[in-house]
């Protein structure tokens, strides 16, 4: 136990079992949607890194490569995508 706050920690311990995109089983990645929906997929998982690094608990290389992971496939910008899934996500 560092003293942190109890969110702190755990946000601590999800980061770092999900530090490396490479890492997350096939079953899991070839579904359509993990690529697009931010509940879900990896668009969330970028943003928990996303909002580590900004707040100085985290290197942005774990963002950044989580980002880079997403950018290599077309995301939905149609009629069927909103806040949580496709583009806006």
């Amino acid at each position: 136990m560092t003293g942190e706050h109890p969110a702190c920690e755990l946000s601590t311990l999800i980061a770092g079992r999900l530090a490396d995109p490479g890492n997350v089983p096939r079953h899991i990645v070839c579904r359509p949607w993990w690529r697009q929906s931010l509940a879900h997929g990896a668009p969330g998982i970028a943003l928990l890194h996303i909002e580590r690094a900004a707040a100085g608990l985290a290197s942005w290389r774990l963002a950044h490569d989580w980002l880079t992971s997403l950018a290599d496939t077309p995301s939905t910008a149609g009629a069927d995508s909103h806040l949580f899934y496709g583009a806006p996500a």
